[in-house]
């Protein structure tokens, strides 16, 4: 049995569509009966166009049918991260920036009271330059390490996202 609505092969004794919940009917509708044949126009061209090119065999297995590379293979750029080396990357960076957030303050409150605790003016001027720079490249790490994070959290939202939906 066949959804009028969505196209949806159910089970036999269903009479209502669980996807749409439309009644369901015998007869296979004309809107997927099109987009069989038009998948199978695509394939065929697909594998016309695969004749002429050379490709090896680790490239054609991880090809699927609809010529479309699947979820388990890496297409050449894609990287593929798994969900919990992710969440591992994520806890490293966070805890990462929360540290060297507070080492560079640190060191920029020790470096001025040194400065303040200078003999010379010459020494304490150079100890705010170093404190400056300190808190600098502390503000910098946390930039750095706050981007870092917004786009694993963003590429792990999206990989799950893509795990979820139908295709």
């Amino acid at each position: 049995m066949f959804c009028t609505e969505c196209g949806k092969a159910l089970e036999d004794d269903e009479k209502v569509c669980r996807v749409c919940g439309k009644v369901l009917t015998e007869d296979i509708p004309e809107s997927l009966m099109q987009a069989e044949e038009t998948q199978e126009e695509a394939k065929g061209e697909t594998q016309e166009e695969a004749k002429g090119e050379t490709q090896d065999a680790t490239t054609q297995e991880r090809l699927p049918e609809n010529g479309s590379v699947s979820q388990a293979g890496s297409a050449p750029g894609k990287i593929i991260i798994s969900d919990s080396l992710q969440l591992i990357i994520v806890a490293v960076l966070t805890i990462i920036n929360m540290y060297l957030l507070r080492i560079f303050a640190i060191g920029s409150v020790i470096l001025i009271i040194l400065a303040l605790s200078s003999k010379t003016q010459e020494d304490a001027e150079r100890m705010v330059r170093y404190a400056k720079w300190c808190g600098i490249a502390g503000i910098i790490m946390f930039i750095v390490c706050v981007i870092l994070l917004v786009v694993i959290i963003g590429f792990y939202s999206v990989s799950s996202v893509e795990s979820v939906s139908p295709s």
